[in-house]
């Protein structure tokens, strides 16, 4: 099974749909075919986000507290 990932809220959704279950945006990036496509997020602090570690809990609270700050992690990707 191929997936996608929507653009605006990172949602995997089937090749099949043509829009985002969550936000209703049409199709968004295609992630890779081959290999596994969920990756499980290690929690833990994060230094360099903030002046002060910022312990994170899931893939979402990071890009939240990144986009707050107007810094990018490379675990977002």
């Amino acid at each position: 099974m191929r997936w996608w990932q929507c653009k605006q809220c990172h949602e995997l959704v089937e090749d099949q749909m043509e829009v985002c279950g969550r936000c209703g945006r049409l199709r968004g990036t295609k992630l890779k075919e081959t290999g596994p496509v969920v990756h499980s997020f290690r929690s833990g602090v994060y230094e360099h986000i903030a002046e002060e570690p910022i312990y994170i809990k899931n893939r979402k609270q990071l890009v939240d507290e990144c986009n707050a700050r107007g810094v990018r992690s490379w675990q977002m990707n």
